[in-house]
């Protein structure tokens, strides 16, 4: 992770949005060190509302270190783009609130499930945490 990153946890933010096949709106998931309550403004003002984030967004509260982790682990999937022949079924965008720049990249199916595994190995020893990713990621199908 570059050192800007590690300056900047505070204004940090990791958001996962499922874009798979959906019975109803699943929201998106934020990961932070503190809650978010402009979110939706935030993603707007970033151009990455999706249609779940009207339909409510959970702001999971995690520790600077685990999100620390969390930003290292999308850094290292990041090169796992899916390519057009495969359909995306996850979206993840690093975020720095109060900054213009962002980035957003999606994963297939496969891809998404590795990751998922990782995110929950991360997240183990904050129980509410894993609480919460673990409900939100039993309505993907993933």
């Amino acid at each position: 992770m570059n050192q800007d990153l590690t300056d900047n946890m505070e204004r940090m933010v990791v958001k996962l949005t499922y874009l798979g096949i959906q019975d109803k709106p699943i929201p998106s998931l934020l990961f932070s060190v503190r809650v978010i309550p402009e979110a939706l403004e935030m993603l707007k003002r970033h151009q990455l509302l999706h249609a779940n984030d009207e339909y409510g967004i959970t702001n999971i509260v995690i520790a600077s270190q685990r999100l620390q982790k969390l930003v290292e682990l999308v850094e290292r999937r990041a090169g796992n783009v899916a390519d057009n022949s495969t359909p995306s079924v996850l979206g993840i965008a690093l975020i720095v609130t109060g900054r213009q720049g962002c980035r957003e990249f999606q994963l297939a199916s496969a891809d998404a499930a590795i990751f998922f595994n990782q995110l929950h190995e991360t997240l183990s020893s904050d129980q509410e945490a894993v609480t919460q990713f673990d409900w939100w990621r039993a309505r993907t199908n993933l």
